[in-house]
């Protein structure tokens, strides 16, 4: 596959994220975004993906290839795609649609800083949760209706295990580096993460990205 000429050729419609894009001045996505967009979204015949099971996607590149966008678009194109067809919005608090998680506060929020430049546009809304912040905080800013929560797998975790966050209506778990993830021993969290995946994967997507 060769990289596409347009953001459009890659399989990008929704309005809002484009003109999101078009602020960033991005017009031409990287090769990994080529690549990534119409798997991760569902809409490419390479997708070796048996009805009522998870589509698993991995997606590779080096540092700075545009890996997060690579994801955030197509999970999040889905998500105001099922909007439409519902009619209405479909953020519910405690209940994201996606759930990215990070080995480090760090690349957390770089994601979320990412993320944030989309949902102006777009009209989704996003939250962080990671250590060395205000659980107390974060506690009151899940009770609200969320799309996308980005955090570090321990936060994530203890939000679960507080039931301040409930994964049963993710569609799109998104494990960012996930080599590291496992490296740095967060095994058990990422299997925590993805039980409610693996309960009901009917129209779910796990995207692993990795340098």
């Amino acid at each position: 596959m060769t990289t596409c000429a347009t953001v459009e050729d890659a399989g990008l419609t929704n309005a809002g994220l484009l003109d999101a894009l078009m602020r960033m001045e991005i017009t031409e996505p990287t090769e990994i975004q080529s690549r990534a967009m119409r798997v991760v979204s569902g809409q490419s015949e390479d997708k070796a993906a048996s009805e009522g099971s998870t589509t698993n996607v991995f997606i590779a590149s080096h540092t700075g290839s545009g890996k997060t966008l690579a994801y955030l678009l197509p999970v999040i194109q889905s998500l105001k795609l099922a909007e439409e067809r519902a009619g209405e919005r479909l953020a519910k608090p405690r209940r994201p649609k996606v759930v990215v998680a990070c080995p480090t506060r760090e690349l957390a929020e770089q994601v979320e800083e990412v993320t944030k430049s989309l949902s102006h546009s777009a009209k989704f809304s996003s939250y962080l949760v990671v250590g060395g912040r205000s659980y107390g905080t974060q506690r009151q800013r899940l009770d609200a209706p969320i799309d996308v929560v980005i955090g570090t797998p321990g936060r994530l975790v203890k939000h679960v295990e507080q039931g301040n966050l409930y994964l049963g209506n993710v569609d799109a778990m998104i494990l960012d580096e996930a080599d590291t993830l496992f490296e740095a021993g967060f095994g058990d969290e990422v299997k925590r993460l993805l039980r409610p995946l693996k309960a009901r994967p009917e129209g779910k997507t796990c995207v692993l990205v990795s340098a």
